[in-house]
């Protein structure tokens, strides 16, 4: 009986020292091999926690999507979950690509975005970004899936900046932004003496141009697809002033976290292979029927010889 008790508690000091190494190493080396001979799952946690996304895309065969609902790029019916659009198919075409499932994770707010990334709770941002330097700071984009334009709208009524832009930079004029948003760079870029009439950041779109149409705000600054869908259901009130060319062009990205090269890398691949195979611009073509000349395309990176 001595001898078994004695047996037991040699047995049970010495896993007490292996689980102090393994956490002082951290699961590596010979710590994580003693770890599994005696059933210690804390190397191989270890391990998990520092698992790159790319490698657990790979071991899973899964790419997690984070995203934002903005129609029509990304819709999620309130009724099913189900997530269709532009994104939503652009998404489904990378993964047939890359022989990859794809799943809507989690819908995340646009500012925290970033975050969600940094801290793996989502492999990727799947419902596009436009690409700024500012936003280059926090997220590793994937090349262009197309480009967008964004224009200066004003009520339909109001001819005073037609081909005359520079007349929205006077102090008798007011520009609703939404704070920190694209637009409000552009205001103040562009139009800094113009007063602003800022909104929340994250301020619905329509509240944006319901400023410019109650008579609230002169302009905004606003992508010309959200300002279709304003005017399906607002008929005649605002319009796009009449420049000549857009205020940008911005490109449309998909985006991963900073340290994740490789994963943009896979995913640069497929996006190539979906342009040269002709199946991005059938996914455009679908949704220009009701956004004609929304969707600016990516050129080709070849020329074919006749």
């Amino acid at each position: 009986m001595k001898k078994t008790l004695a047996l037991f508690i040699t047995l049970f000091a010495a896993v007490l020292f292996l689980k102090f190494y393994i956490i002082k190493t951290e699961g590596a080396g010979t710590g994580q091999v003693l770890g599994w001979a005696i059933g210690i799952p804390l190397a191989h946690a270890a391990d998990k926690e520092k698992e790159s996304v790319y490698d657990r895309v790979m071991r899973t065969g899964t790419i997690r999507c984070g995203y934002g609902q903005n129609p029509p790029y990304t819709v999620v019916d309130l009724n099913t979950g189900k997530v269709t659009g532009i994104h939503a198919e652009i998404m489904d075409a990378i993964g047939e690509s890359l022989s990859l499932e794809i799943e809507w994770t989690q819908e995340v707010p646009w500012d925290q975005m970033p975050a969600a990334l940094q801290t793996k709770k989502i492999d990727m941002l799947c419902s596009g970004f436009w690409v700024t330097g500012a936003r280059g700071r926090q997220i590793a984009f994937t090349r262009p899936l197309y480009f967008n334009a964004i224009e200066a709208v004003v009520r339909t009524d109001d001819t005073r900046f037609d081909n005359n832009l520079l007349a929205l930079n006077d102090p008798e004029i007011t520009i609703a932004t939404d704070d920190n948003d694209v637009g409000a760079k552009i205001a103040a870029t562009d139009f800094p003496l113009a007063r602003k009439l800022v909104s929340p950041q994250l301020a619905s779109v329509d509240y944006l141009l319901m400023n410019v149409a109650n008579g609230k705000a002169d302009a905004t600054i606003m992508y010309t697809s959200y300002v279709h869908d304003f005017m399906t259901h607002n008929p005649g009130k605002l319009r796009a002033i009449k420049a000549g060319k857009p205020l940008r062009i911005f490109g449309t990205a998909l985006g991963v976290s900073l340290q994740e090269q490789m994963l943009r890398d896979m995913i640069d691949s497929a996006l190539l292979e979906l342009q040269g195979s002709g199946i991005l611009d059938k996914i455009l073509d679908r949704y220009e029927k009701d956004y004609p000349g929304y969707f600016f395309r990516t050129a080709k990176p070849y020329e074919v010889s006749e």
